[in-house]
């Protein structure tokens, strides 16, 4: 058995041979291997530090960062990111700390000051923000709770007719995308409303996800909407749903300017009839003469882009209807921990197979570069969207397309959106351009225009935290903490000069090596260092070791671990700070070492007089602590 690309004839039987793919004009994508193919890592942070960017101290505040600087102390060596504060003051966070420091990111209308050292301004500003979030977080669990106890619609089981719409796809699902179709099955089969957020840059396939999705509704006997918030994306949609569903019984119309009002009559009083099975329509959907007969889903595009009216009838229909929402705005990961337990997410960030970067080209006005990529474009049968700003030349450009509105200088804000799409022009990019434009243009978007002030004050990942931390406290949870043990001992760890990736490079692979939770992630940096750049320093594999040695004292609830030098014929020591001794107590029973319980929150590992000398202090440590 097996699937026809394109049919056949067999001219002395008379006999024609269509397959499906020409009878509902749809092409069978097969994967290709590639000779090079560049697999899109999904983005855990946007630190990309430079010097002069705006970071956030937790502890101190809004400081301007001024590169590494690698300090000697005490005959140890460690790089340090260099923060200036107000008054020129200067703070070395050591690498091994650089959990505590943030790049700021937020509305780029007014840059914050700098943050004074030592003063109370910051902890007042931090307990306001923390206040705000509270309310905020206290507004999303009751709009939860409420869909909770509002009974919704459950959607069928998978049937024979679903199965035959997923192997019609002709692609081969992503991980994520495979995971989201699931999750959005299982939300529509539940009886409380469904309210799910659908992640993804362009092209990760978010509209499969909808189809599927639409077509469990339809299956169930429900009506669905698609609300978009232009009348291109509605003709894009209906021609998509129109292919993708066109061996299927189901009726597809939309609802925009393109349509005549007497084609908007006939549709609004076939949905209300119930003939209509999928509508697919821009702001014109949300109007107050709209009635459907059975509405089982709403999939809104785009959110954000809708007015406060839309926004507030969407708010009510969440109660009523299953509810799925795309944004080609990824959310950030620290956004998505915040939201877990009161926003029901999923993310596409693994790119479809085979599937070409977009190439981002800005130049200056030049018609021949403009002809060839037109040419280069109809040739392969694609379509070219050439966007102008002006409506009321528009049918100049139209008239001569060869030519185009002659250039005018960019503000400097243009020029900086500008330069991030001509960066960040990867497959993924959507989510490193959404942190860019969050930057420039200010979280509104995400988060709602009320909470912009809020980041601005403490910037995104802080607010992020505080968020998710409350949240975490009405749902009678304990707060989410990164516990790092801070690690005193005389030993140099660093990327010496020549190992290792340069600049923002440097400070992520640090700051990676810093967020490792387990040692299978640590192996996994030190084996893509050691492929990249040869075999690991003793500097740089002490940083992993340390970073080991860090994950080992947390499971025993120690928090610092130090040398004491040798006292009153007492010691040396490496002293341990604990939550609580008592938990040492059966590492001090495994441990071939004298491990002394000074009192509550102290126990100490007792030294022979000239270990300390013989600089094997790191690995005594390791010692002691190693799990068996």
């Amino acid at each position: 058995r097996g699937r026809l690309s394109r049919g056949f004839r067999l001219v002395p039987q008379r006999l024609v041979v269509l397959s499906d793919n020409e009878l509902f004009t749809r092409t069978e994508v097969r994967p290709q291997t590639r000779k090079t193919r560049r697999d899109a890592r999904a983005i855990d942070s946007f630190l990309d530090l430079e010097p002069g960017n705006l970071v956030v101290h937790l502890a101190h505040g809004i400081g301007r960062y001024r590169g590494l600087k690698l300090l000697d102390r005490h005959g140890h060596a460690e790089e340090h990111l260099s923060v200036e504060f107000r008054d020129r003051v200067q703070l070395f966070v050591p690498v091994s700390l650089i959990h505590l420091v943030q790049k700021y990111v937020g509305p780029s209308k007014t840059t914050p000051e700098l943050s004074k050292v030592g003063g109370k301004t910051w902890d007042r500003k931090k307990k306001r923000v923390a206040e705000a979030v509270n309310d905020l977080a206290s507004d999303m669990l009751r709009l939860q709770a409420a869909r909770e106890a509002q009974p919704g619609l459950c959607h069928p089981e998978g049937s024979h007719w679903q199965s035959e719409f997923a192997l019609a796809f002709p692609y081969t699902e992503t991980p994520d995308q495979a995971e989201a179709i699931g999750a959005v099955g299982i939300d529509m089969r539940r009886s409380r409303p469904m309210d799910r957020l659908l992640c993804g840059d362009v092209g990760y396939g978010k509209t499969e996800v909808a189809m599927r999705a639409a077509f469990q509704a339809i299956d169930g006997g429900r009506q669905v909407a698609i609300l978009v918030p232009t009348t291109v994306l509605a003709e894009q949609h209906f021609r998509t749903f129109s292919e993708r569903m066109a061996e299927f019984p189901v009726t597809i119309e939309s609802l925009s300017r393109f349509k005549t009002r007497r084609q908007q009559l006939e549709t609004l009083a076939r949905l209300a009839e119930g003939t209509v099975d999928v509508v697919i329509g821009t702001h014109r959907l949300v109007q107050k003469d709209i009635e459907f007969a059975d509405l089982g889903l709403l999939v809104i595009d785009e959110e954000q882009r809708f007015g406060v009216g839309a926004k507030e009838l969407l708010k009510t229909m969440r109660l009523e209807v299953d509810v799925l929402t795309m944004t080609a705005t990824p959310i950030p990961r620290t956004l998505h921990m915040s939201l877990l337990g009161i926003r029901d997410i999923s993310n596409l960030q693994t790119a479809p197979r085979d599937r070409l970067a977009i190439v981002t080209r800005i130049a200056r006005d030049d018609d021949e570069l403009i002809r060839q990529a037109i040419v280069r474009e109809l040739n392969r049968n694609g379509q070219v969207f050439f966007v102008h700003n002006r409506v009321h030349d528009i049918h100049i450009i139209a008239e001569r397309i060869e030519s185009i509105v002659p250039s005018r200088p960019l503000s400097q804000v243009s020029t900086r959106r500008l330069k991030a799409v001509e960066e960040y022009s990867e497959l993924g990019a959507g989510f490193k351009i959404a942190m860019r434009d969050l930057e420039i243009r200010g979280a509104g978007n995400i988060l709602g225009t009320q909470q912009s002030g809020h980041i601005a004050t403490v910037g995104y990942e802080l607010y992020c935290r505080l968020l998710e931390n409350s949240v975490r406290r009405l749902q009678k949870l304990p707060p989410r903490e990164d516990r790092h043990v801070s690690i005193d001992l005389p030993v140099s760890a660093f990327f010496p000069e020549g190992y290792g990736p340069a600049g923002r490079q440097k400070v992520d692979v640090y700051r990676r090596i810093s967020a490792a939770a387990d040692p299978d992630v640590l192996r996994e940096i030190g084996d893509e260092l050691r492929d990249r750049f040869g075999p690991l320093p003793e500097e740089a594999s002490r940083l992993l070791e340390l970073r080991r040695v860090s994950l080992w004292a947390n499971e025993w609830g120690i928090e610092a671990i130090r040398v004491e030098p040798r006292n009153d014929d007492q010691g040396p020591f490496v002293t341990f700070d604990c939550v609580d001794s008592e938990r040492i107590r059966p590492l001090a029973a495994k441990s071939h070492r004298t491990i002394r319980v000074v009192d509550r929150r102290q126990a100490c590992v007792v030294l022979e007089p000239d270990e300390i000398e013989r600089g094997e202090l790191l690995e005594l440590v390791k010692e002691v602590l190693q799990p068996s």
